[in-house]
């Protein structure tokens, strides 16, 4: 599942080329290791994200859980987790999507995608 409007939408790693997040309970993503989760969008592909807040939010079977992104410039974002956050999330498959809420009020679905847990075995 995979949404994406005309143009190209440029991902990092922990971020496959469709899209797909995974992520490591336990583990850090943050912008200062290297590690945050980070799109990078175009003109073509997204509106401009200047004045705009995002929210990335994480949805499974029995819930869902939200977290405030960061705009790094005018087509691109950053969600950061802390060890802490990233062990909260039950193992298994997800779905999650990047909303902006334009400085304009409008809102704006940036990315839908699916989201991967993964549990390390001890």
């Amino acid at each position: 599942m995979l949404f994406r409007s005309t143009g190209f939408v440029t991902v990092f790693s922990p971020i496959a080329s469709d899209l797909t997040v995974t992520i490591i309970q336990g583990d850090s993503y943050n912008n200062a290791d290297g590690r945050a989760i980070t799109w990078t969008g175009s003109s073509a592909s997204w509106p401009s994200l200047t004045g705009a807040t995002l929210v990335w939010t994480a949805r499974y079977e029995t819930g869902e859980t939200a977290k405030t992104a960061t705009v790094t410039g005018t087509y691109s974002a950053r969600l950061e987790l802390a060890s802490a956050e990233s062990a909260a999330l039950p193992a298994g498959s997800w779905t999650y999507d990047l909303r902006a809420t334009l400085s304009s009020g409008r809102v704006v679905t940036l990315a839908v995608a699916p989201l991967i847990i993964k549990q390390l075995e001890q």
